[in-house]
């Protein structure tokens, strides 16, 4: 049932210079003795004497309902954005689709007629940002082209640049420049700063990342005349991002003191940049292409709960995450494509079918080829078997069971 949409925007506004401290509640004191870098200010946490005091933080909390028509409803909202600037809010659905409202919740326009093949049409997006320098809308194709439309949908650039790996946020720091994440199957801790004029890019490293499960939709913010990154997943660092140096520079460290994850044998830590086959990568982009949203995922774990199977599925798409097809395969081999885990999905993940590409991409470049299987598929094409095959099929049922039941099985 649809009902009037109506969503709740957060205008955090900091009441001090510090900017993230908005997804943190500061309390009391801690130590560490991690060696951290000079100059960086630390926070402490104290999770177990948490605040309920939001006014530490926010501002304010607005409650905007959406106007509701047959061009505004959507489903499953990915990211909100909102500017100040044009008093414009900017949504963004797990299906690709962009709408915007004005500041008081009146519908403006949606990106479905610019969504296809046309030479101003956009086919894939992983992300959307705010532009103030085009006065428009970025959305990103994760393999390099930014397609800037205005808050109705026309067209106002669309330009394009060469990353080493596919691309899955961004920011626009001017005109021209750019920084970009990169998923973690392809590349750990590294952002890219783009010039799209010159197509010069630099990767600049950062530290922290313990594990890349996140809830998170936005890792890019720009406040004020100053722009900042808060990595995904369990990082506690905070960064201000040097535009004119191309730089990280690490301004805040968040101290939980012994509540702090280690990350020795964690599993999903980052461990660095990745090594990929010329294979591994092909497959890698297949899956990209056909389902993006896996790169969505919140790791609520809602799908591996809800499956028939009990297979751990959250699981298998991680596998699929970071390319290693081999083990979502064999994850997913009892997969019956019951569907329920996708219908609990809040990131839209078609589960069943990411799984069957795995296998697909396994029997195909992963696999060892079975000679013995090539030999019996070229004499069936020969026709060695039809004269047998006609025989059997002219069997009582019972018969062909007894043959099928104690035939020869080769291990």
């Amino acid at each position: 049932m649809k009902t009037k949409s109506t969503i709740f925007h957060r205008k955090l506004m900091m009441k001090t210079a510090s900017l993230i401290v908005l997804s943190i509640i500061i309390c009391a004191c801690s130590t560490n003795n991690k060696s951290l870098p000079s100059g960086i200010e630390i926070i402490p946490v104290e999770v177990d004497e948490v605040s309920q005091d939001v006014s530490l933080f926010l501002e304010k909390i607005e409650i905007v309902p959406l106007e509701t028509n047959d061009s505004s409803l959507f489903h499953r909202c990915n990211k909100v954005l909102y500017d100040k600037r044009t008093d414009m809010f900017v949504i963004y659905t797990s299906d690709q689709i962009i709408y915007t409202f004005s500041g008081n919740g009146q519908y403006v326009a949606n990106s479905k007629k610019m969504k296809g093949q046309g030479p101003e049409d956009y086919v894939m997006v992983l992300d959307i940002n705010l532009n103030p320098y085009l006065k428009g809308i970025d959305l990103l194709n994760p393999y390099g082209t930014i397609y800037t439309y205005s808050p109705t949908f026309e067209l106002l650039a669309k330009r394009k640049f060469k990353p080493e790996f596919p691309v899955d946020y961004l920011m626009a720091l001017d005109t021209d420049n750019y920084i970009f994440t990169n998923p973690f199957m392809w590349t750990d801790q590294e952002v890219s700063f783009v010039n799209l004029r010159t197509q010069e890019a630099i990767s600049a490293n950062y530290e922290g990342t313990i594990s890349e499960n996140t809830m998170a939709h936005n890792c890019f913010y720009h406040i004020g005349e100053q722009f900042y990154f808060v990595p995904f997943g369990l990082n506690y660092y905070f960064y201000q991002i040097n535009a004119k140096e191309k730089k990280l520079n690490p301004i805040m460290y968040l101290d939980f003191g012994d509540a702090e994850v280690e990350d020795d044998n964690l599993p999903g830590r980052a461990s660095g940049k990745r090594q990929y086959t010329e294979v591994a990568q092909k497959g890698l982009e297949r899956m990209m292409e056909l389902y993006p949203e896996i790169y969505s995922c919140i790791g609520c774990n809602a799908c591996t709960k809800a499956c028939t199977q009990n297979l751990n599925v959250m699981q298998y798409i991680a596998y699929a995450q970071r390319g290693d097809f081999k083990k979502c395969a064999e994850e997913s081999f009892d997969c019956i494509g019951c569907g329920i885990c996708a219908s609990r999905c809040p990131a839209g993940i078609s589960h069943p079918m990411v799984g069957e590409l795995a296998r697909r991409l396994n029997g195909k470049y992963i696999a060892p080829k079975s000679e013995h299987v090539k030999n019996r598929v070229a004499e069936i094409k020969e026709g060695k078997f039809d004269d047998l095959i006609e025989q059997v099929m002219q069997k009582p049922i019972e018969e062909m069971q007894e043959l099928y039941n104690n035939r020869e099985i080769e291990k």
